[in-house]
Formats: C-alpha cells, sequence, structure tokens
C-alpha cells in the first residue's frame, strides 16, 4: 500500500508540472546519514569563517526526477548536472569580498608604473649616445700620436659601433617602451601607428636627456684625451672634438645636400623598422628585431654615412650637442654652418 503522504506530495508535484508546463526537482525525503550531517556541519562552519584561502567543502544534495513528466534523455542529464545548484555561487558564498580585495599600491610603486616608459626611453636613448659617441671618440683620439701609439680603430669600426649602439639601446628599452629611442620614429609611429599623441612629449624628453645623460659620460670618460688631442687643459674646438659628439658634415657638402641626404636615410630606416613590426610582413620573431635593426644601420653607415656623419635621429646630435655646449665648446655648436643642427639634423630625419 502506498505511502499517504509521499502519494499527496507527488500528485502536488505532478499537477504543477503539467500547469506550469516545468520539470520541477524534489529534494529526497530520506533523512541524512550520520556522515553527510558531519559535512554540512562543516560546511557551515567554513562559510562563517569568510577566510579568502579556504574553498567550502559543500554537502551531497539529492535529487529526485519526475519520470512521468520528463524524456529519458533529459533524465539522464539533469542526474549527472544537479539543477538550480551553481557551483561557482556556493563556492565564493563564504568569502568576504573586501577581505580579498588586494592592498593598495604604495605611493613608490605608482611612480615606478607612472614613469617606467619615461626611465625605457632615457636608458635606452642614453646607451645608444654612449656608445655611439664612445666609438667616435676612440677611433679619432687613438688615431692621433698625441693621444696614443697605436690606433684603436677605423672608419669601419665606427659603422658598427654605432649600429650596435641603437640595437642595445632597443634591447634596454623595447619590452616597457618600445625601443623607439628616436623622435623621429616616436612620430612616425603617432601618424601612422595610431601611437598615442599624448605620450610623444613624455617620449622626446625622455630621448632627447638620455642622449645627454649618455653622451655627458663619454665626455667624462675622454676628457683628458681630449685635452691631450686639443693641444691643452680646457681647450675645445668645433674643427678638432666637436665632431666627436655631434654630427659635422664634410666641407664640401651643401645644406642642400646634406638635408637629402639624411631625408634618404632615414626614409631607409623607418621602412625596415615598420616592416619588422608588421605581422602581415614575413617578419622576424620579435626578439630578432634589434639584430634586423643592428645589420640596417650598419649597412646605412657603411654606404651613405660619409658625408653628413649620418644623424638618423635628432635626439643622437641634440643631446651631445647640449653636452659640448655646457662644456665649453662656446655658442658656435648652434650656430655652425647656417643653424645646420635643426635645419639638418632634426628637420632631415623627422621629415
Amino acid at each position: 500500500m502506498m505511502d499517504p503522504v509521499y502519494s499527496q506530495s507527488r500528485s502536488r508535484s505532478s499537477s504543477h508540472a503539467s500547469s506550469s508546463g516545468q520539470s520541477v526537482i524534489l529534494n529526497t525525503p530520506n533523512d541524512p546519514t550520520p556522515e553527510e550531517k558531519v559535512r554540512s556541519r562543516e560546511h557551515e562552519e567554513l562559510l562563517s569563517d569568510g577566510s579568502p584561502f579556504k574553498a567550502p567543502r559543500l554537502p551531497e544534495i539529492g535529487y529526485e526526477l519526475p519520470y512521468n513528466e520528463l524524456p529519458r534523455s533529459e533524465i539522464d542529464r539533469q542526474r549527472q548536472i544537479p539543477p538550480h545548484h551553481n557551483l561557482a555561487h556556493t563556492y565564493h558564498a563564504g568569502v568576504d569580498p573586501a577581505a580579498s580585495k588586494p592592498p593598495s599600491p604604495s605611493l613608490v610603486v605608482k611612480f615606478k608604473r607612472a614613469t617606467r616608459v619615461f626611465w625605457a626611453e632615457f636608458f635606452g636613448t642614453a646607451v645608444l649616445a654612449l656608445f655611439g659617441t664612445a666609438v667616435n671618440n676612440q677611433v679619432a683620439l687613438s688615431n692621433s700620436p698625441l693621444v696614443s701609439n697605436a690606433p684603436a680603430g677605423t672608419y669601419l669600426s665606427v659603422s658598427f659601433g654605432w649600429a650596435l649602439a641603437v640595437m642595445l639601446g632597443v634591447f634596454v628599452s623595447g619590452g616597457v617602451s618600445g625601443g623607439h629611442i628616436n623622435p623621429a620614429i616616436t612620430l612616425s609611429m603617432a601618424i601612422f601607428r595610431r601611437f598615442p599623441w599624448y605620450k610623444v612629449p613624455v617620449y622626446w624628453l625622455a630621448q632627447i636627456s638620455g642622449a645627454v645623460f649618455g653622451a655627458g659620460l663619454t665626455y667624462w670618460n675622454y676628457s683628458t684625451a681630449i685635452n691631450l688631442y686639443e693641444g691643452g687643459t680646457g681647450a675645445r674646438t668645433i674643427e678638432k672634438t666637436g665632431g666627436l659628439f655631434f654630427t659635422n658634415p664634410l666641407p664640401y657638402t651643401t645644406n642642400y645636400l646634406c638635408f637629402y641626404n639624411e631625408v634618404l636615410m632615414t626614409a631607409i630606416l623607418m621602412i625596415f623598422v615598420v616592416a619588422v613590426g608588421d605581422e602581415g610582413n614575413t617578419a622576424p620573431p620579435k626578439n630578432l628585431g634589434p639584430f634586423v635593426v643592428f645589420w640596417v644601420v650598419f649597412g646605412l653607415a657603411s654606404t651613405l654615412g660619409m658625408q653628413t656623419s649620418f644623424a638618423l635621429n635628432p635626439a643622437r646630435d641634440l643631446g651631445p650637442r647640449i653636452v659640448t655646449w655646457l662644456a665649453g665648446y662656446g655658442g658656435g655648436v648652434w650656430s655652425v654652418r647656417s643653424s645646420y643642427w635643426f635645419s639638418v639634423a632634426i628637420l632631415g630625419p623627422v621629415l
């Protein structure tokens, strides 16, 4: 004989399912076992604890499906995945959101995050200016008997040193700022690659100040040798040693020719820089990009760089020129060759 309580419960569930058109899931009427009672008690303790480091252990819940209302396939599916039981919500039910919130970063951390791009470009350009101006000084000064008994390099050494300087500068800054280390590249990225315009002044300031810092280190290192080369302590002339820091074109050239020379070289450099970063092109892996730039700069310096000292980079000329001005070379560093520094060394690469 059927239990009247169970019969009434089943009839109510059937009538409710038929009227609403939806299946109804009922908990089993069986009393929980002692093991289930222990699990339920542990679950409540975990929920009241509120610790984010503990995962609440859920008690097992049984379900009885209305077989007369569902097809066999639906019954099997609901047996495997109990409905109305959101495990994600249950898992986090006992976690206090305030307790899981990470602590606010300190002012030092905030400062590092806000300025990391600036310092990446600063040190990347500093490496560029340091290695580049250093190879100029080493090759030129060592070829003078007043300084050294044996030459330490040729024009090929200068080309190699500047190419190495660019590659190392990109390696230093590439992972953080993209490794521009060149105001002309930053401007080009803003125009053609949607680089944020509000970052352009920040990049330019970092690049120019980094070039000043790197060239200053070179000047400090070779100041004694420069004294010997110039013929006296503190003697500084643009004709003898000024060109070891900033670009100094050959006497037969005109500013128009030098301008064309710089535009041509910088355009070739930009073609390769854009090609290396173009995912639709047969570009090398990202970690090999600086090596490609190395060979491009080496090739440009070896083939087209003789007439203008291959600026290619406004910061590469402006930063060291500021250093020489501060070091006692005088205001002539700005007026030489009808303001060559602006009309050729800056406008040429930028255009």
